[in-house]
């Protein structure tokens, strides 16, 4: 009978997870999944699996999450409902493993506190948004990985140890921001056991070695990505860093308690006249839970509530974030957090509602109210421009909202309204130099050099590391017939960032140009090594190959550039060209 209620309430709870968020399975792609999955050479390579493993130059260091998109790619393609599919798939497990996780633990209304976290507005991001698979996975690994933990303590079963932490290391390299397990495994022990034991910490050690190892690495790989963005947003203070932790406390459990108002991306808070009374306030709570933690709501109190700051840690602004470029919070943050500030929530609300059919009448509105705003909400990502727009309702004075629709209207050629958004993103956001860039590239692709020069100067005059102005200025000294100044540009590009293919592809232009056949040779060798889909590269190559009579592998290059593009004619021309000199 036990066994059937379990199995009961799991059906349920599956059911009500698919259902509310079955709107997601339409969507399309967004923003940066070109970055990790589209427009991401490796994950597009049958053989992109030992970069994806090896190289920090791949998107960001989830290895375990691009497999997923590579198995994907390799075996739908770029069709999105597969993608979506599978983050609805792992979202579903979450909340059964979640349930599992806080009945193990003993929580009051573990069932409840699972379905709220389930149907919450606050996880749409995360299901909905195919990227953010890194948060669907990394956190089925996390929970697995403590539910495994769990069931070693009660059985002491080695095996069980093991797979904990197997499972632990494919949540971090799903997602780095899961370094927070083994304080969560300590926290468990002191809830179960109202103490932390030696042991305890001993069985957590080899959790602790695995996090830090992965919190250097990831210091690593964001420090890269936030050099090579050429800004200056991260450079906070402590007493501003601390002055992000505790507004963003705060934000996050208002919005658990409130869902209303969400935004893709919310406004970046100023820090310069922010005050320091949310992070004192959060400090004296803390300090107020644990004199009275021997009282039952505050040791409840202080347990879930601990648990929802650290997991949130990574992400309150003592390190840097990329997307701390454009707001110090977002809801694919507060996703894996949630479930423990959701659980403390319903046990409170079950200690006060005592009348059985109360809380079965104040779970069922809770249950509807957020699945409708669920549902209404994951209809927003079903498509770029509607995010974008939806942004800008909720936030209008999100310049990266305004540079992503004028891209949007660009490749519509939309001229007018892409120019709109670009200048209107300039205004918003002068630190920002992707307006400028785009507008630059708009600009050069209608051949209007002068203003496509004045947008790339203006971006390197604010970020002089800024491969991509440096770039864009070598493209246009090229098109003029400036040799030696379009070779400069793309030189200093290529020494901030030696790993560009494009850059070498542009060289290799340069050096052609310039007869310098050897040289343009050995850029474009190095530009396909870099990156194997790029096709200009492979036909500029076997026309090279082919002038030097270098017949097989010219038929190499341009049997490359069909594999990817069957249908292309200069390819078939040139093998056709290849096949038919003298062996």
């Amino acid at each position: 009978m036990i066994r059937f209620r379990t199995g009961a309430l799991l059906v349920a709870l599956a059911a009500i997870t698919v259902g509310t968020h079955w709107p997601s399975l339409s969507g399309g792609f967004i923003w940066d999944d070109d970055d990790h999955l589209t427009a991401n050479p490796y994950v597009a390579s049958p053989t992109g699996l030992r970069n994806i493993w090896s190289s920090l130059a791949v998107s960001r260091y989830y290895p375990l999450t691009l497999t997923s998109f590579w198995v994907l790619r390799q075996v739908f393609g770029l069709h999105p409902l597969p993608y979506h599919a599978l983050n609805l798939a792992f979202h579903t497990a979450n909340a059964v493993l979640l349930y599992l996780l806080l009945r193990r633990l003993a929580v009051r209304g573990a069932w409840v506190a699972a379905a709220l976290w389930a149907v919450h507005p606050v996880m749409v991001e995360s299901v909905a948004w195919i990227t953010e698979l890194k948060n669907t996975q990394s956190t089925f690994f996390f929970l697995l990985a403590w539910w495994c933990y769990l069931n070693f303590e009660a059985m002491g079963r080695r095996r069980h140890y093991v797979w904990a932490l197997v499972a632990f290391a494919a949540a971090l390299t799903s997602k780095p921001a899961t370094v927070m397990l083994p304080v969560l495994l300590l926290l468990g022990a002191w809830w179960e056991r109202n103490r932390v034991s030696r042991s305890d910490w001993l069985r957590a050690a080899p959790f602790f070695l695995l996090s830090a190892g992965m919190s250097l690495l990831t210091i690593v790989e964001q420090q890269r990505h936030v050099h090579g963005a050429a800004t200056t947003e991260w450079q906070l203070t402590l007493v501003e860093r601390c002055r992000v932790a505790g507004k963003a406390v705060w934000f996050y459990a208002g919005k658990l308690l409130a869902p209303v108002d969400l935004a893709f991306v919310y406004p970046r808070w100023e820090l310069r006249d922010a005050s320091l009374w949310p992070f004192v306030a959060l400090i004296a709570l803390a300090i107020t839970l644990g004199w009275l933690h021997r009282q039952p709501w505050a040791r409840a109190g202080l347990f879930g509530g601990t648990c929802f700051v650290a997991a949130l840690a990574p992400v309150l602004g003592f390190f840097d974030v990329y997307y701390f470029r454009f707001s110090f919070v977002s809801d694919h943050f507060n996703y894996l957090p949630s479930g423990a500030f959701l659980a403390l929530l319903t046990a409170a609300v079950a200690t006060v509602v005592q009348e059985a059919r109360g809380r079965v009448l104040v779970t069922a509105a809770a249950l509807v109210v957020l699945a409708g705003l669920s549902w209404h909400r994951a209809t927003v990502f079903r498509s770029d421009e509607r995010l974008w727009h939806d942004t800008l309702a909720q936030n209008p004075a999100s310049a990266l909202a305004h540079n992503n629709l004028g891209a949007i209207y660009q490749r519509r050629g939309q001229r007018a309204a892409a120019i709109a958004h670009y200048e209107q993103a300039q205004r918003l956001g002068p630190t920002m130099w992707e307006p400028r860039i785009n507008l630059g590239k708009l600009f050069l692709d209608e051949g209007a050099s002068d203003r496509a020069m004045a947008c790339f100067q203006s971006a390197l005059a604010t970020h002089p590391n800024l491969v991509e102005a440096r770039y864009g200025l070598g493209v246009v000294h090229l098109r003029a017939g400036r040799l030696a100044e379009a070779r400069q540009a793309f030189a200093a590009g290529l020494q901030l960032r030696p790993d560009n293919a494009q850059l070498h592809f542009w060289l290799g232009r340069v050096a052609e140009q310039d007869g310098q056949m050897d040289e343009a040779i050995a850029h474009y060798v190095e530009a396909v090594r870099l990156e194997p889909r790029l096709v200009d590269a492979y036909l500029h190559l076997g026309e090279l190959r082919l002038q030097r009579g270098e017949r097989d592998r010219a038929i190499r290059c341009f049997e490359a550039v069909l594999r990817w593009k069957p249908d292309d004619a200069q390819a078939r021309a040139g093998r056709q060209r290849a096949l038919e000199l003298l062996p």
